[in-house]
């Protein structure tokens, strides 16, 4: 299988609308057509934010429960 020539702004401007819950279904494709590294790398930066996204989510829980109690 011939691996597809890499933009790497492509790629930066396609994980980045996938970090902001912004991909859509042409730019899904494209990952997918730029081969199973990039869909790696794709996954990988989303799960991180997803992460840091539930850690930021359980600190203000935290402080909210701190104010009530």
């Amino acid at each position: 299988m011939r691996k597809a020539k890499v933009n790497s702004a492509q790629v930066q401007k396609i994980i980045t609308a996938a970090l902001s819950g912004q991909l859509d279904e042409a730019q899904a494709l494209e990952l997918y057509q730029l081969g199973p590294e990039i869909v790696q790398l794709a996954l990988l930066a989303t799960v991180q934010r997803i992460a840091e996204q539930r850690t930021q989510i359980e600190q203000l829980q935290s402080k909210q429960d701190d104010i009530s109690n």
